[in-house]
């Protein structure tokens, strides 16, 4: 649960996570660009996919079950076991040292220029 409340935060953009700095970075560059209308709409739908992600970790978290077939949980498979763990590492990781990400992806960005 702690990791998909991870994954759903940084989905929702609080700020020392990673999906925070990726919308910061389209959102700069469409101000730079003059695109204020898609800037704009873009921090719209940004506040309803975060207002859905964080409702999700209200339902995990604080929600009791009401039903009586809900008193056992399957456990989890090991596919999905090793994608979340896979995805959550990369957010602790972007969170702790986001400088390697982005020389990364700059040096890809200015390899397609011509």
């Amino acid at each position: 649960a702690a990791t998909a409340a991870t994954i759903f935060f940084s989905n929702a953009g609080v700020p020392p996570l990673s999906g925070f700095y990726g919308k910061l970075n389209v959102f700069l560059a469409a101000m730079e660009n003059s695109m204020y209308f898609l800037a704009f709409s873009g921090v719209i739908c940004s506040v309803i996919g975060a207002f859905y992600s964080i409702r999700l970790i209200k339902i995990l978290y604080f929600h009791s079950v009401k039903e009586k077939h809900w008193n056992h949980y399957k456990p989890i498979s090991k596919e999905n076991s090793i994608v979340l763990g896979i995805t959550f590492f990369f957010t602790l990781f972007f969170f702790l040292s986001p400088s390697f990400l982005f020389t990364i992806t700059h040096s890809a960005a200015l390899s397609l220029c011509l």
